[in-house]
């Protein structure tokens, strides 16, 4: 077996916090992280400070969030800096790892649920709760095998190594894990509910305020895993790869359709990200949501996948079958049952 080779960096956020990065040398993740001591400055990072850290130390129970597909948790040691209590799901053993490792060194691992308890302490550091499994919409017993980016090792797919290793058609570059390597392993798959539910986390005992997932072709099943309506996070923001989620058998247009019958409503990620510079956002969806849809809880179902539709067809356009978006979605409605 092969061990893990590491660089320790310091984020250039406030408060800033340490983190151990994959240390291959083409990964474009570390390359970039390294540069500027942030990840995904403009989007993911901007928007965890606007919905997350204004948010962390007011209101009377402890912020939590969920970071599905946490990679190497840059995000998620984001999030427990500004004092919120982060349950963290990260499928791949060496990734998983490494976030493990930055939560121990920066004070906010803990092995069991989330705090309950709540002070109002701007300075109180978060927690981090590792859980390294892959999230499903199945009940116990189910493992997959993962695939990895060659250029990218935090990169990992279920859908892309079709649960096996002999699958050669893997989309985006994917690759099977190779024999004594990390992913030359089954990976137990878990519902996020059941996570939950065992650590007695309910909507009454915390603020449950936002969902972000990046899962890479498996975040319909993954939202099926989590009844919305028992918990209803406030804010979910996801990539939404279409390749990846064709590769796992999503009709891509069935995800975004899935989230609004669940009372979300689509937002402006750049309106609501505090960036300066629009343009600059990875995945800007300024120019791709019509009035109707903008305005929540009127549009219909057929406004939603009509945009939708024209989301999907603008984006291979542009960009092919490498296209992908960070969407933004708020609990606008509460579903009937």
């Amino acid at each position: 077996s092969e061990g893990i080779e590491t660089i320790l960096a310091t984020s250039s956020t406030q408060p800033p916090f340490h983190f151990f990065l994959h240390a291959k040398h083409n990964d474009f993740v570390t390359e970039n992280i390294l540069q500027s001591g942030v990840y995904e400055k403009d989007s993911s990072t901007a928007l965890i400070d606007r919905i997350v850290c204004s948010s962390a130390s007011t209101g009377d129970k402890p912020l939590l969030v969920l970071d599905l597909g946490a990679n190497i948790g840059f995000h998620s040691l984001h999030m427990a800096s500004c004092g919120a209590n982060v349950v963290s799901f990260e499928a791949s053993p060496d990734t998983a790892w490494l976030l493990q490792s930055s939560s121990k060194l920066n004070g906010f691992a803990v092995k069991g649920p989330p705090q309950s308890s709540y002070n109002h302490n701007e300075n109180s550091k978060g927690t981090i709760t590792v859980i390294p499994r892959g999230v499903s919409n199945t009940a116990g017993g189910e493992t997959a095998r993962l695939s990895r980016h060659p250029k990218s090792p935090g990169m990992t797919s279920f859908v892309a190594s079709g649960g096996n290793n002999n699958n050669k058609n893997t989309p985006f570059g994917m690759q099977a894990g190779k024999e004594g390597t990390a992913l030359d392993v089954d990976i137990p798959l878990v519902r996020v509910q059941d996570v939950l539910q065992r650590f007695q986390i309910t909507s009454q005992s915390h603020n449950l305020h936002f969902l972000k997932m990046d899962v890479e072709g498996f975040e319909l099943r993954a939202l099926k895993g989590l009844d919305l309506v028992q918990f209803p996070f406030q804010y979910i923001t996801f990539e939404f790869f279409p390749t990846l989620l064709k590769a796992g058998g999503t009709e891509p247009i069935e995800l975004l359709m899935y989230l609004w019958r669940q009372g979300y409503r689509y937002l402006d990620i750049s309106s609501s990200s505090a960036a300066k510079n629009k343009a600059e956002i990875e995945g800007d969806t300024a120019n791709l949501y019509p009035k109707i849809i903008m305005e929540g809880s009127d549009s219909s179902e057929k406004d939603v996948r009509t945009w939708a539709q024209n989301l999907i067809t603008k984006g291979y356009q542009n960009k092919k079958e490498n296209f992908h978006v960070n969407l933004l979605a708020q609990r606008r409605v509460v579903p009937q049952r």
